[in-house]
């Protein structure tokens, strides 16, 4: 009760459809993820929904995650999926309904290192369970990364405004899943925290027009951009 009404103070609007579970005290993100699985199939049995469906980690270490891809995981019908990271990790690790309760899928993964995408497909390959990739991620560990993101935002908006696209949609590679439209967008919070950071400026499409709608605006890189080490 008290973690809901902290997250309706800052306007999260929660519904009856989120279940908020605490977390396991356990340094081991493997020990976490699994307790994490356990427990949906646990209250998805209590509650004897027909369907499981799929169970899906997001991280908050990637706020540029594909819209697309999070839709496609929900349906994707192989007992496991996720998306490798560029930096050898990996972001939405899926498991399937189908998944079998008593192995241990996240154990032995080196995770926080460059193999980590690597190691899981290992664990997934002794189990002889079959694994589908989507696109490669980028996620947030270092300033470096921080840096790298704001030049994805602004080459995207630059591709945006070629195209007539919104400024906030992030051009990256193709989709794993053709059939769902592309809706990949970056986080707004993330966008606005870079801005008041300095990182990200606006500035008006055109010198010459007085106009300051949104739609008249485009994204460049800020002055302390350079102080990201």
């Amino acid at each position: 009760i008290i973690m809901k009404l902290l997250l309706d103070e800052i306007h999260l609007n929660l519904t009856n459809e989120w279940i908020l579970m605490p977390l396991l005290d356990q340094q081991d993100l493997g020990i976490q993820l699994e307790y994490a699985w356990r427990q949906v199939q646990k209250h998805q049995e209590e509650e004897e929904e027909e369907e499981g469906g799929n169970v899906l980690f997001l991280g908050m270490d990637c706020p540029e995650l594909p819209l697309e891809e999070i839709q496609a995981s929900f349906f994707r019908t192989l007992t496991a999926t996720m998306c490798p990271a560029d930096d050898g990790m990996l972001c939405i690790p899926t498991l399937s309904e189908e998944a079998d309760q008593t192995k241990r899928f996240f154990e032995n993964i080196a995770w926080s290192h460059s193999l980590t995408a690597l190691s899981q497909l290992k664990v997934l390959s002794d189990y002889n369970i079959p694994c589908k990739l989507g696109r490669l991620m980028h996620d947030i560990d270092e300033p470096k990364d921080v840096k790298a993101m704001a030049q994805r935002i602004v080459l995207a908006n630059d591709d945006d405004d070629n195209n007539n696209g919104p400024i906030t949609t992030m051009a990256l590679e193709k989709s794993s899943c053709p059939s769902i439209p592309m809706q990949t967008a970056s986080c707004p919070y993330t966008i606005q925290a870079l801005e008041q950071l300095g990182v990200l400026k606006r500035k008006k499409k055109s010198d010459d027009d007085d106009n300051d709608d949104e739609k008249n605006m485009s994204w460049r890189l800020g002055e302390t951009i350079n102080k990201v080490e």
